[in-house]
């Protein structure tokens, strides 16, 4: 009787195994910063296990799990449940919509140097466990958020890898990175009065250097303009400040040029133009020539025997710092000047005026 019951009872165990049901049902919460929330909910027994497919090449297990994706998108995932006790397996998947990205970025600005190297900065994620790894050509070759490299002229394949191990946040950024021995780019432009236009007209010459350069333009009235050579008339007379910002996007490089102090004149400034430098012979050489220029301590005006000349400097900026007079042919010491370009205001003993550059080295 006692073998009879424990049969009985035997086969009533496998009755239930048999009937055991397991479900992979899941539900899923979108968080911030591109994280999913997946929940399984089917009335699983304890001895469950959660295997997931996250629909971005990755996988997780547990019951409830995180998932945190790197861009915006709809994923396919999926859920394999299985029931140790019972050997129950079943499966769901559903398509999960992300609206947010994960912040986890490696991107990063660089800057190129005249002398062959590149200055490189992480612009993206960044936490107190981050680890920062530069390659250049797939080769290690420095660590730290912010790195100089230094090479031979040529160009590069340079990659930044971040990890940070307790957030799982993990990315590379590559760019081709070209290093040259020269400067990829600098801002630089000069004015003079224009004796030929109207009262209080004056030419500007943009000699910056650089491929491919974009230009803005600040006037120092609330304005600006874009373009290489651009005109700008102002509306009362004043001292304004102009500047000048490029970029060079090929190089990444960028620069700007304010003049140190605003331009101050008598007469009022009411309108400026640009010109290539390439239409601007020194700057109406009539009556007068510079020798040598550049030159570094002095220089002398060719010009007509027995002539005599007022000289007026002013500097880019249009400031007025130093006049003398001068004999044809006769030296002239600037020592004292600082090693810069100026604008010379050469008049004559007939009033016949001139404006040439001259360089300072």
């Amino acid at each position: 009787m006692k073998t009879k019951l424990l049969f009985i009872a035997f086969l009533a165990f496998l009755s239930v195994k048999m009937q055991a049901q397991c479900s992979a049902a899941f539900t899923s919460t979108s968080g911030p910063n591109g994280s999913v929330t997946l929940t399984a909910t089917g009335a699983n027994s304890p001895s469950t296990i959660y295997n997931w497919s996250l629909g971005n090449g990755s996988s997780a297990t547990g019951q409830v799990v995180t998932a945190v994706y790197n861009a915006p998108g709809t994923y396919y995932v999926c859920l394999t449940v299985t029931d140790t006790f019972s050997n129950c397996v079943d499966s769901s998947c559903n398509n999960v919509v992300v609206n947010s990205a994960n912040p986890c970025s490696s991107s990063y600005s660089y800057i190129c140097n005249s002398n062959s190297s590149v200055s490189l900065t992480s612009n993206g994620s960044s936490s107190a466990n981050m680890t920062y790894t530069w390659l250049v050509n797939n080769v290690v070759v420095g660590t730290g958020a912010s790195y100089l490299y230094t090479n031979t002229p040529g160009s590069y394949n340079i990659c930044l890898a971040i990890n940070d191990a307790t957030t799982s946040c993990a990315d590379t950024s590559c760019n081709n990175i070209t290093l040259s021995n020269a400067a990829p780019c600098q801002a630089n432009y000069f004015i003079y009065p224009d004796t030929n236009g109207a009262p209080h007209t004056y030419i500007g010459v943009n000699t910056s250097v650089g491929n491919n350069l974009t230009y803005l333009w600040t006037w120092g009235d609330g304005s600006s303009s874009t373009g290489a050579y651009p005109s700008h008339t102002y509306a009362t007379a004043g001292n304004y400040t102009i500047c000048l910002y490029i970029s060079a996007p090929n190089s990444n490089c960028s620069d700007s040029l304010c003049l140190a102090q605003t331009i101050n004149k008598t007469a009022a400034m009411y309108s400026i133009t640009f010109q290539n430098p390439t239409a601007v012979n020194d700057i109406k050489n009539e009556i007068a020539t510079i020798y040598p220029n550049p030159t570094t301590s002095s220089f002398t005006l060719k010009g007509a025997k027995n002539a005599f000349y007022q000289i007026d400097f002013y500097t880019i900026n249009g400031m007025k710092i130093k006049s003398i007079q001068s004999k044809a042919n006769e030296s002239i010491n600037i020592a004292e000047l600082a090693s810069t370009i100026y604008i010379l205001k050469i008049t004559d003993n007939k009033g016949m005026s001139q404006y040439s550059k001259l360089t300072k080295e």
